[in-house]
């Protein structure tokens, strides 16, 4: 499709075409490919940006399959599919020194990682043994992550702030299901650090504990000032403050909320992984885990002074625009990608079914929040498919939507992903049990 517009006056004669104007990207704070790691990809990426030329006929537009659910009847509840991913995560050979308890050499995203996987085991499990055996592995992997991050921030793929939003999802987690209070204080402690690290002035956070990763700027967007943006922080901070009572970080909350108001919303540009690595070859603005982040904390966090319900609406359209493939015909080089899907790629786009998982939970929040079958219809859809591409045996979900044990079993750094969308799918269970 091609859409055009013609200006009209004021007594509704046609004055002219419009023309639609280009946008240009410019890199701030340097040319990456000054950059010592950037020297070996500077055929990949233009050295001005991205240039998007002006269109006099009007702007192409992709015209994607629209929603047309329900589309698979699946054999496991939302819950179990949880509990069966849980445990796959839990089972996996490279996670067998936490199992041991020795040192993890991965760093704290996968230790987190680690911890939430067993934490849903111990909640969800009908077996009092395993039950007891996950808490007790949650909890002694949880406390020997905050060993390694005492007082500071964690260790994060170079400096990653928003990355240390597992870690602190993590110990509010195991102490929702064991009430520990040395979980609790954990939170609190990581909740500090990450306070302590974000600008004063503009709300944003540089990299960890206020260095920046060899180069300062971003690649795209009003907000590459900053490598790390803030949105999965709020969602951090506003769970410490609603579930644990802990009001000490209201400011920051405020901080980075206007963050997002200036930086964000005006282009709808949200900033993940920072210059470092190969991801941000991609126009960062087309993607969504820190969008969703942010719809998180506005739908069960934020004040009613700063909750825009219409807002978080459009984020979701917007989203789903960009991620979601409703199509039920496969393409012919995905014969094993289930329908609907939704894309995702690495750390700058989230995993596919970390976007899955977390717009089934946006969506499931606004069908309560508005009443409209709508927005439960897709997240019924998209749950429906995540449980069939599912591998039937080990429990891994599929992290591209494709049923193959290579898509549900092989175990990466990215599995933060698949965990995060097991907890979204027993919130489903949890919010879809009865009407809105």
């Amino acid at each position: 499709m091609v859409i055009t517009a013609t200006g009209l006056d004021a007594a509704g004669k046609e004055i002219g075409p419009a023309e639609f104007p280009g946008k240009t990207y410019k890199y701030i704070g340097g040319d990456p490919l000054e950059e010592h790691n950037w020297k070996i990809r500077a055929g990949l990426v233009k050295k001005d940006g991205l240039a998007l030329p002006g269109f006099t006929n009007g702007v192409p537009v992709m015209k994607m399959a629209t929603f047309a659910g329900p589309y698979w009847a699946p054999n496991r509840t939302a819950k179990e599919g949880a509990l069966a991913a849980a445990r796959s995560v839990r089972d996996q050979d490279e996670l067998m020194t936490l199992r041991n308890f020795c040192a993890w050499r991965g760093g704290d995203v996968l230790s987190s990682t680690f911890v939430r996987a067993c934490v849903l085991i111990a909640a969800l499990s009908d077996n009092p043994e395993e039950r007891r055996d996950a808490l007790a592995l949650a909890e002694r992997a949880a406390w020997l992550m905050y060993g390694g991050h005492r007082g500071r921030v964690p260790t994060v793929y170079h400096g990653n702030v928003p990355l240390m939003l597992w870690c602190g999802l993590a110990y509010l987690d195991v102490y929702a299901v064991g009430k520990d209070p040395r979980f609790r204080d954990a939170a609190v402690d990581l909740a500090k650090a990450i306070a302590a690290a974000q600008d004063p002035t503009d709300g944003g956070w540089p990299a960890a504990e206020g260095k920046t990763t060899g180069w300062g700027g971003g690649t795209f967007g009003p907000s590459e000032a900053r490598t790390n943006a803030g949105e999965p922080m709020l969602w951090f901070l506003g769970r410490v403050r609603k579930e644990l009572g802990v009001d000490d970080f209201v400011q920051n909350e405020a901080r980075a909320n206007k963050w997002v108001q200036t930086c964000c919303l005006p282009e709808m540009f949200w900033q993940n992984v920072g210059h470092h690595s190969l991801e941000t070859i991609l126009v960062q603005d087309r993607v969504a885990p820190h969008a969703l982040s942010y719809c998180t904390w506005q739908l069960d966090y934020a004040d009613a002074k700063d909750k825009d319900l219409k807002l978080v609406m459009e984020i979701a359209r917007w989203c789903e625009e960009r991620h979601v493939n409703w199509d039920r015909k496969l393409g012919p080089y995905a014969l094993l990608e289930t329908r609907p899907s939704c894309w995702g790629w690495g750390r700058a786009a989230g995993l596919g079914i970390r976007n899955a998982g977390s717009l089934v939970y946006v969506w499931t929040r606004l069908w309560q929040e508005t009443k409209d079958p709508l927005w439960k219809a897709k997240a019924d859809a998209l749950v429906q498919s995540i449980l069939v591409a599912q591998d039937p045996a080990d429990g891994g979900l599929a992290k591209s939507f494709n049923r193959s044990s290579a898509d549900t079993s092989s175990f990466s750094y990215n599995d933060y992903d698949v965990v995060d969308a097991a907890y979204r799918l027993v919130d489903y269970s949890r919010l879809t049990a009865g009407k809105p």
